[in-house]
């Protein structure tokens, strides 16, 4: 949660966060945090490698973003 909330003084105007495992409980701090600054969220969920479960990766974005969605 700190390294996230501290990335965000480092972000360029169109950058991105990346949050892996995103649906862990204690990242929603993040996502609230994030929605407070004016990012977006995009969820991507499925099966990994590792687990037996549906985990999530998280992309926040700005509108002018470097991945142009």
């Amino acid at each position: 949660v700190k390294c996230a909330k501290n990335s965000f003084d480092f972000l360029s105007d169109n950058g991105v966060l990346i949050l892996d495992d995103s649906d862990r409980e204690k990242y929603q701090e993040v996502y609230s945090f994030y929605k407070e600054k004016g990012f977006k969220k995009l969820i991507f969920t499925g099966l990994k490698p590792t687990g037996f479960r549906r985990y999530a990766t998280t992309v926040f974005y700005r509108s002018n973003n470097c991945f142009e969605i």
